[in-house]
């Protein structure tokens, strides 16, 4: 279609087309993967906006056709378990996924943010690692820190290297999905995605005790809502709570029948 003829029912009708023609495996196409679409089709017609092409995105003219709220949203946790058992299969043509999968669930970087690291961001005197604004999603820098076993993983990666301060940390020119996935289904850790390992180092570093505030520093979160689509509760968080929870009722209890001796 030339852009200027494009309609709000045409991309009404696109979506509707693309909700009805199931994937190639047969499967009902997600509304989250139809979003990412639409945005993209918006993103282009914004585009075309700003080169005065087009006077305006019929987007705006369209109320609810890309619904976040619709979406399935994933909650996917790796339990301890299932992390050894990755991490022990990390061997051979597989072993440098390991150092991956550490960085990835120990810093809660985005895949793209590691893929991009290079040892000049790397601190190991002060046991952090800088993500310049360059390479984050939201264009804000920020520093995260380097857990001991974390640190184990890139002296060894280090150590074999060039000791070039501008390569990239772990070499990675395309991607690992091939790899990670034989990974997973040789683990039978089912339904587990790169990206989950992100969810997995937020919920681990809320469940330690670190305030949302300082995680949302360090996971580059800067809307509330967007960072508890992250935050996954677990079994051990949820009993934490219920503790804290018993401990308090406890405390009130006994400082109501104080008050209430004291009266009486």
């Amino acid at each position: 279609k030339v852009i200027r003829s494009i309609k709000t029912a045409d991309i009404d009708g696109f979506r509707e087309h693309r909700l009805n023609t199931p994937t190639i495996h047969g499967r009902q196409r997600k509304i989250a993967s139809i979003n990412r679409e639409l945005e993209l089709l918006r993103g282009v017609l914004n585009y075309a906006v700003q080169n005065e092409w087009l006077i305006k995105n019929p987007f705006a003219l369209t109320k609810g056709v890309i619904s976040k709220a619709a979406e399935i949203e994933r909650e996917r946790v790796l339990s301890a378990d299932e992390e050894q058992r990755l991490l022990e299969a990390c061997t051979g043509r597989r072993s440098h996924l390991k150092p991956l999968l550490v960085c990835a669930l120990d810093t809660a970087m985005r895949r793209g943010e590691i893929f991009k690291m290079r040892w000049s961001d790397v601190r190991f005197e002060t046991m952090e690692i800088f993500i310049p604004q360059t390479n984050t999603k939201t264009e804000e820098s920020r520093t995260v820190g380097i857990t001991s076993r974390l640190r184990e993983e890139l002296e060894k990666l280090w150590e074999a290297s060039a000791r070039d301060p501008n390569q990239t940390v772990f070499g990675i020119t395309n991607t690992v999905k091939t790899a990670f996935k034989s990974l997973c289904d040789e683990t039978n850790v089912d339904d587990f995605r790169f990206h989950d390992c992100r969810h997995t180092a937020t919920t681990r570093m809320i469940a330690s005790g670190s305030p949302h505030s300082e995680v949302m520093k360090i996971t580059g979160h800067s809307q509330i809502k967007t960072f508890l689509r992250y935050l996954n509760i677990t079994s051990e968080t949820a009993n934490k709570v219920a503790v804290r929870l018993d401990d308090y009722l406890s405390e009130r209890s006994g400082h109501t029948v104080v008050i209430s001796e004291v009266v009486n």
